[in-house]
């Protein structure tokens, strides 16, 4: 959901976005405002060589809650140990210096609690800035399931279960692989973002 007018009366300075921004860097988000819990997006390990130049990642998200979604807020968190120690810096958390970023909707969209959400992200690291890109979809039914075989992304931005490979071991947000959701569903697009 969108920041409260008491969080930007909060700010130690106004906040200033060009008319028509679709990115927002903010300070000390609100976590209250989430409809479902944060997903990791892109992975970069420094001990590794460098990273690859083109990463891709599906989060499947579940709202917890019903709620008037903005966009989505993206987040940087550092771990300087391997394991299972907490980052020792998350711009999530109040009083860290670095903001985050709020990916708006170009219209806000109603969810219920338990309504599922897939994002497909893809960033290009290749150039002078990284490039990052975020396509929302949402889980419809319909009346009709889909023909045998009818898989893959069709016209009008909409993606039907299974329209990638699936590698047998149940599929989910850790996997990269599509959920999958009962017959006659599908995902339709509700909206792309990005942001270098």
């Amino acid at each position: 959901e969108f920041p409260p007018t008491d969080y930007f009366a909060a700010l130690p300075h106004p906040m200033l976005a060009a008319p028509g921004a679709r990115a927002l860097k903010l300070p000390a988000l609100p976590r209250t405002g989430l409809l479902a819990q944060p997903l990791a997006f892109e992975d970069l390990r420094f001990e590794q060589a460098a990273p690859e130049p083109t990463q891709a990642a599906e989060l499947h998200f579940v709202s917890e809650r019903d709620g008037l979604m903005h966009g989505l807020a993206v987040h940087i968190e550092v771990y300087l140990a391997s394991g299972d120690a907490p980052p020792e810096v998350s711009s999530a958390e109040e009083g860290s210096h670095w903001p985050n970023v709020l990916l708006l909707l170009a219209e806000p969209l109603h969810v219920s609690a338990g309504e599922r959400l897939l994002v497909r992200t893809s960033c290009e690291l290749g150039g002078a800035q990284p490039r990052y890109s975020l396509e929302l979809f949402r889980a419809e039914s319909r009346q009709a399931p889909p023909s045998s075989g009818e898989h893959g992304v069709s016209d009008g931005g909409r993606a039907r279960d299974g329209d990638r490979a699936d590698s047998g071991d149940g599929g989910g947000a850790e996997t990269g692989h599509c959920t999958r959701l009962p017959a006659g569903t599908e995902w339709i697009s509700v909206g792309t973002m990005g942001f270098p």
